[in-house]
């Protein structure tokens, strides 16, 4: 396997560094067979994917919900009885999704969840939500022992509509950088309210999302959002499970 600082010798040598606008330790992570994108201050999931046949998400968000029209389409035949649009952000993700190479976990959490940015972060970055830890869980469970690297503005409590978008613009550049036979999960440490606030914005919530995008991920819609606020549809260390084997 060809170590980073090989990898950065080649691009200045061939000449690559001239045409790539950035060559970064983030990007350069990108081009590792295993990478991990985190989404910093808790992204909004009910606007990344939206539930077009749930009729409180409009209810809920008069001036933030997204019109089924500028969605991008998300057809999973797993997912028959629901409708869900992505983010017109996405173009990037949506493309690897028409390819089969992305799996979206819907309603992903763990019992207990907290609404600390802290202790939130923390429980992601171990895989464990039940103790105090302060190993990182790919560490223990996978060969490759890679970093994630951030994305941030997904805190959005105020004038969500502009924030939110950019954000995701920004997530889905780097999509579009990924190493395409390789593997990474994105994630955020906490959703969002289904209900906007008086700042049209949204506050810590439940509901919340991940993304897994690779040629060998088994793609499409899992997991489902769910009505009660202490109900999860999936729990994130079944997905941690899930790449350890993919990587095995």
């Amino acid at each position: 396997m060809m170590k980073r600082r090989d990898f950065l010798k080649l691009c200045l040598a061939s000449g690559l560094s001239r045409t790539l606008p950035v060559l970064s330790p983030g990007f350069v992570n990108l081009c590792d067979p295993f990478s991990i994108i985190h989404l910093e201050g808790g992204n909004d999931a009910y606007n990344t994917v939206v539930p077009i046949n749930l009729d409180k998400y409009y209810k809920e968000r008069p001036s933030l919900a997204l019109a089924p029209g500028s969605l991008l389409s998300l057809c999973d035949s797993k997912s028959s009885s629901k409708s869900y649009g992505l983010n017109p952000a996405l173009k990037n993700l949506h493309q690897r999704f028409n390819q089969g190479h992305v799996a979206i976990y819907l309603g992903i959490g763990y019992p207990n969840v907290s609404f600390s940015h802290h202790r939130a972060r923390q429980i992601w970055h171990t895989g464990e939500p039940e103790r105090i830890c302060d190993v990182f869980w790919a560490d223990s469970r996978l060969n490759l022992k890679p970093k994630p690297i951030s994305v941030y503005d997904f805190d959005t409590h105020q004038d969500q509509s502009e924030k939110h978008g950019k954000a995701l613009l920004n997530l889905d550049q780097k999509i579009g950088h990924l190493n395409k036979t390789g593997l990474c999960f994105i994630y955020s440490e906490m959703g969002r309210s289904l209900k906007e606030n008086s700042d049209k914005g949204t506050d810590h919530g439940h509901a919340n999302l991940a993304f897994l995008v690779g040629e060998n991920v088994r793609g499409g819609i899992y997991g489902d959002y769910t009505n009660d606020e202490h109900e999860f549809a999936i729990d994130f260390r079944e997905v941690y499970s899930e790449i350890a084997k993919l990587m095995a």
